[in-house]
């Protein structure tokens, strides 16, 4: 009998109780690799699939905009149908693949901080904190703009 992916993470929690530590320990860091990944794929798919109905709206529109036979629209009417398409999901996700740019590079500054902070570099530590904040500052703009939701901020 095939197991879910439940019942594999709860049988292989509840296995590692019985082996040594180190066993217990590679175990439980496979089921939790294994939970993150399914909720990575599951997220995946569903922006893909979110993807696959702006395109098809896409098509849909230009289909439309461009049939043959008829005579080809004017510079003004091609600009205006294109700029009337709307694509949610893709927008989404552009937005979130700058975020996380921007976020790589706040996180870059955070450890340049922690660096000079270790170091006891004040001036330098202080000038990389606030850079890493204006970064992930920025970044919550970039998701803001397109879901429309405000974020929160962690503290920083």
């Amino acid at each position: 009998m095939r197991m879910t992916k439940e019942q594999l993470l709860d049988a292989a929690r509840k296995a590692a109780k019985y082996v040594p530590e180190a066993t217990a320990d590679i175990i439980n860091e496979l089921a939790n690799r294994l939970d993150v990944t399914s909720v990575a794929l599951s997220e995946a798919l569903a922006q893909k699939g979110k993807l696959a109905a702006d395109n098809s709206a896409l098509k849909s529109v230009l289909s439309e905009i461009l049939k043959p036979g008829e005579a080809t629209l004017s510079r003004e009417h091609r600009t205006t149908a294109v700029a009337a398409i709307e694509t949610p999901a893709t927008d989404a996700a552009r937005a979130s693949l700058r975020a996380e740019g921007v976020e790589m590079f706040a996180k870059a500054f955070r450890e340049k901080a922690d660096h000079a902070t270790k170091n006891l570099w004040t001036g330098e530590a202080i000038a990389f904190e606030a850079q890493a904040s204006m970064a992930e500052d920025f970044a919550r703009q970039l998701r803001e703009v397109n879901t429309g939701v405000e974020a929160t901020s962690n503290g920083r």
